[in-house]
């Protein structure tokens, strides 16, 4: 029988640094006519430019993930060129008026515009695939195993405790399922054990949702925007081989930017 209990206390920063990019330019003007000419064209405003976005996350004890994804930069506004001036002045006419800058969309959640189309194209609710379809969370090896037994065996010696690692990360956007299988490779008699970390990115909400089988909720944990949500599922020590799959769901909650969140899950850290 599986049970959820809390993972233990994990903690981690996650520095932003934001880049702005300013452009600048000069216009040379001609001498004027000696009898009246066509006014120059105006030029198109465009719309301001996206800030690059923040780094990766990493865990106290080991490294989480390989550096942040750079985040959505902000499309530029379309503009209509100006008209242009009317003739028959000595100077000439005057130059056509520049068109106005973009146009920022506004989506409602849980939808989001995560391209260049001004228009709200995802909805972060809805997951691409579904429990029976979840994608593995692969292990070191090919049967997508991560060691969770909660002792080590230190040889004659058995109980020594264990220290988590950190064993694979995975980043996405929107609700989406996973699976993956909590393994024994300990030779001492040990409870097993699956823990994972959900973080989410700031302006957007996701839980996670932990399940023995597909229907089966064993844990979950939905704490507000700005905390980290982490649960652990442990299958108690019995006799033979030991070890289980179990799934895991990240559901968005509230909010709809486009960034990431990033989801880690965790490996006995003994020396087997």
């Amino acid at each position: 029988m599986i049970r959820p209990v809390l993972a233990r206390a994990l903690s981690g920063t996650l520095a932003l640094a934001a880049v702005t990019i300013a452009c600048s330019g000069s216009e040379e003007s001609a001498s004027p006519p000696a009898s009246g000419g066509t006014g120059a064209l105006g030029t198109g405003g465009l719309g301001d430019s996206g800030t690059l976005g923040g780094g990766g996350l990493g865990l106290a004890g080991a490294p989480v993930f390989d550096g942040g994804l750079a985040g959505f930069g902000g499309a530029g506004g379309a503009a209509d060129s100006g008209a242009a001036g009317s003739g028959g002045l000595p100077t000439g006419g005057a130059a056509g008026a520049g068109g106005s800058g973009g146009v920022v969309v506004t989506c409602p959640a849980p939808t989001a515009n995560c391209d260049a189309n001004e228009d709200c194209e995802t909805d972060l609710s809805k997951s691409p695939n579904s429990c029976q379809s979840a994608t593995v969370i692969d292990g070191p090896s090919d049967l997508g195993v991560f060691c969770g037994d909660a002792v080590c065996n230190t040889y004659p010696v058995c109980g020594v405790p264990v220290s988590w690692k950190a064993a694979k990360g995975v980043k996405s956007r929107g609700s989406r399922w996973f699976w993956a299988t909590a393994g024994e490779c300990s030779l001492c008699s040990a409870d097993i054990n699956a823990l994972a970390l959900l973080r989410s990115p700031p302006g957007t909400n996701y839980d996670l949702f932990m399940y023995e089988a597909c229907g089966t909720l064993v844990g979950s944990s939905t704490k507000p925007a700005g905390q980290d949500d982490q649960l652990a599922l442990v299958q108690k020590e019995t006799s033979g081989p030991q070890g289980f799959n179990y799934w895991v769901e990240v559901r968005w909650e509230s909010g709809n930017t486009c960034e990431d969140w990033q989801l880690q899950i965790y490996k006995s850290g003994c020396p087997f």
